[in-house]
């Protein structure tokens, strides 16, 4: 390009033309000039869209950049606005890391333009080694957000120079000062047994101090077919001071009942004969003044789920084994708290409670009840309910419902002989348009709430379960025919809702089992990690106490010192068998299908973090664990939290896998209650330095079946955490990734207020 015009020089043009290209401009001294479309503004968006701000006629600044042989002065209307590159060096500084958009790929580097306007170049050699031998089309995609340290301004060549050889290093510089100043300290990891307050040595021999001193000896009778659990049992609680008895039946555990009247008795579950719910159950009748502890694993509780519910309405307690000392002396001073010679905090492991008998098995999706509010407004209902008709019990359960008429739930029982059925099996439509015209028809129906009209549709599809969906008025002859296209809509969209819950209940369930497969692994580690300290523990203690018989006469100090090592090595074996202990009880919870109870968020998390921890290891991540004390429980259930939390984790340790197999990285868990609205939300942030995600893959990833892993993944974690989220009410998103710096994940979910 010629340039017979001085440039830069800055004249006033009037636009003649809206070319394909840009726009025809027409100068004061007769001339044209073209301004090209990349001339028109320094943001991407708006010249994307010039032609909206500019038309025929207008008046405008521009800039001259040269001269065609032909003439036709080429011009720029952005830089007579602004040039961002003239004071480029007073807004950033050499060694800053700013976040930029990819905007050109090549094989030498990628563009990165960091602000409109202003584009620097990353060069390939600037990229960490640990990404060799990939190519830049392989890191990068057009549009991907990343953050870049500037290592040359050039503002007279227009020229940015960018780095990011030192990712790892500069990573986590600003959070984890943010955590010094907070005075915080990371765990790394976070072992499960270094959250206790003291050891137990130091909290249980004060317990069982105290309940020596409150009262005189109890009889407990431990029943229990293991002949090594049963024994270990019942000697602690003579060493307790306690008297103790056995049985290895519960005919047998009857029958000492009978003879002894014990205080206490410790049932386990899994009995040969009659099991221990049984057992407990005769108990409660012929002896109801006998206090009674269930003992048994996560697995056969989930299986007796309801019965247990039962019991602990009725003031059950339930042990969790493998059982710890500390479980025992808290049932000793629970019984001294119920008998009002104590009052202590002692921890207790109870099984989650049903909410409402009343209501659907099915999960509660928000979903359905604001399709119900919907179907409602457009009706001018008093009333609308979904039901459900369990064809193998013969009962109608309430699924969703919307209005502010409280239904009465005691008269859902009669409902199975009332128009419920006709519409849920029979598939009939129900149109009631006067009530008193039809009372026989409906007096089972009727107790249900008060209603003049109604109108009932069945929900379509292939479901494993019988609905219907009934809407109902307060006035005469309110039923019109758009009502009933309304209905059938939203049975429709129900009917849709519910088989999709279904599939997502299938699929965690899947995930679910992949996931227990994983975590197998980490459950052996531990197990191979724990024994062989163990036994060698053993065989020096028994070295130890042969030492401590042979000096016993003989050399008092070398005595004592053995005594003292004795003493050290009892306690690291008790620290191995606890550790295995926890792990075991962890790992059995997530292998279990539990329902609603009101949980501790930082616990679940902890655990989910405690089971991941081999996983992690092997990959080379480091797992940080932010304190941060969230003061409103959370109700759901807790395996479903756990899962939540695990593919989360998960997925960014896998990633960070791929990515850097020997150098590892680093995960960081957070968590907050924020408040949005009126809602209480617990916010869990899960940060990674792996690589990243493309930005146009930040939804795609929560799709059933999509996977970034080039090993090729299942694509179902993530797609069942966001169902899983989702059902609760709450959401799960990526907030922000930057590639090969990291991503961060968050799940919101309501907390119980």
């Amino acid at each position: 390009m010629a340039s017979s015009t001085k440039s830069e020089s800055y004249l006033t043009v009037q636009i003649q033309r809206l070319l394909p290209f840009g726009m025809l401009v027409h100068l004061d001294d007769g001339r044209t000039g073209i301004i090209r479309e990349r001339e028109i503004a320094w943001d991407r968006d708006e010249r994307r869209h010039w032609r909206e701000y500019y038309k025929p006629g207008d008046t405008i600044p521009a800039v001259v950049l040269g001269e065609r042989h032909n003439q036709r002065l080429e011009l720029s209307l952005r830089l007579a606005q602004n040039d961002p590159w003239l004071d480029l060096p007073q807004r950033y500084r050499l060694g800053q890391i700013v976040t930029g958009m990819v905007t050109g790929i090549q094989p030498y580097g990628v563009f990165v333009e960091i602000e409109a306007g202003v584009v620097g170049l990353l060069h390939h050699s600037r990229l960490p080694p640990w990404t060799q031998p990939q190519s830049t089309e392989d890191l990068f995609w057009l549009g991907d957000r990343i953050k870049v340290v500037i290592e040359l301004i050039d503002p007279a060549r227009r020229r940015l120079g960018l780095n990011l050889t030192r990712t790892l290093s500069e990573r986590w510089i600003r959070l984890d000062t943010q955590l010094e100043d907070a005075a915080l300290t990371p765990i790394t990891p976070v072992p499960i047994e270094e959250w206790e307050v003291a050891p137990p040595s130091e909290t249980l021999q004060p317990s069982l101090e105290l309940i020596a001193r409150q009262h005189a000896p109890w009889t407990i009778l431990v029943v229990e077919d293991d002949p090594a659990q049963c024994e270990a049992v019942a000697k602690w609680l003579r060493q307790a001071g306690q008297r103790s008895l056995s049985a290895g039946s519960a005919e047998e555990g009857l029958a000492l009942i009978e003879q002894e009247r014990p205080t206490l008795i410790l049932m386990d579950l899994g009995l040969p004969g009659m099991n221990g719910i049984a057992a407990i159950q005769q108990i409660h009748v012929r002896w109801p003044g006998i206090h009674c502890v269930l003992m048994t694993d996560w697995a056969r509780a989930d299986e007796h789920m309801v019965d247990l519910e039962a019991l602990q309405r009725d003031g059950i307690r339930l042990l969790i084994k493998p059982l710890l000392p500390e479980d025992l002396s808290g049932v000793l001073l629970d019984r001294l708290e119920d008998g009002g010679g104590l009052a202590t905090g002692a921890s207790r492991i109870d099984l989650p409670l049903a909410n409402n008998p009343h209501l659907s098995p099915i999960t509660r999706d928000p979903r359905l009840t604001d399709l119900l509010l919907q179907l409602r407004a457009r009706t001018h209902a008093t009333k609308v309910v979904l039901f459900a008709l369990d064809p193998a019990q013969g009962n109608v359960q309430v699924v969703a419902e919307a209005g502010a008429r409280p239904l009465n739930l005691e008269a859902l029982l009669d409902l199975i002989y009332s128009p419920v059925r006709n519409v849920a099996v029979e598939r009939w439509i129900v149109r009631i348009a006067d009530a008193r015209l039809v009372e026989a028809r409906i007096r089972y129906l009727r107790p249900l709430l008060s209603f003049q009209s109604c109108l009932g549709v069945p929900l379509p599809g292939d479901l494993p379960e019988d609905y219907a969906l009934f809407v109902f008025f307060a006035q005469l002859h309110a039923v019109q025919d758009i009502h009933e296209q309304h209905a059938f809509a939203t049975a429709l969209a129900a009917s849709a809702l519910l088989e999709r819950q279904r599939f997502q209940i299938r699929a965690a369930e899947i995930q679910r089992l992949a996931l227990l497969g994983q975590l197998s692994r980490a459950l052996v580690h531990e197990l191979n990690h724990q024994l062989s300290p163990i036994n060698f523990a053993l065989t020096d203690l028994q070295q130890q106490c042969t030492q401590v018989n042979q000096l016993f006469h003989d050399d008092i100090q070398a005595l004592e010192r053995h005594i003292h090592e004795a003493h050290e090595t009892l306690g690291n074996l008790a620290t191995g068998v606890r550790r295995l202990t926890e792990t075991a009880r962890l790992f059995g919870r997530v292998t279990i299908q539990s329902r609603e109870q009101v949980l501790d968020p930082a616990v679940i998390i902890g655990e989910a973090v405690h089971l991941a921890r081999d996983m992690a290891d092997r990959a080379h991540v480091t797992m940080v664990v932010v304190p941060s004390p969230i003061d409103v429980p959370l109700r759901m259930q807790a395996a479903q939290f756990q899962q939540i939390v695990l593919n989360v984790v998960i997925n960014a340790i896998q990633q960070i896998a791929l990515l850097r197999p020997s150098e590892g990285g680093r995960v960081q868990i957070s968590m907050e209650q924020t408040q949005q609205e009126t809602h209480t939300i617990l916010r869990i942030t899960v940060e990674d330095d792996g690589p990243g995600i493309h930005y146009h893959l930040w939804e795609r990833i929560f799709e059933l079946g999509f996977t970034t892993r080039r090993d090729g993944g299942s694509g179902l974690g993530l797609y069942v955490t966001r169902s899983l989220v989702e059902s609760l009410g709450g959401r799960a998103f990526v907030a922000q990734s930057h590639m090969l710096w990291g991503t961060t994940m968050v799940v919101e979910v309501p907390l119980t207020t």
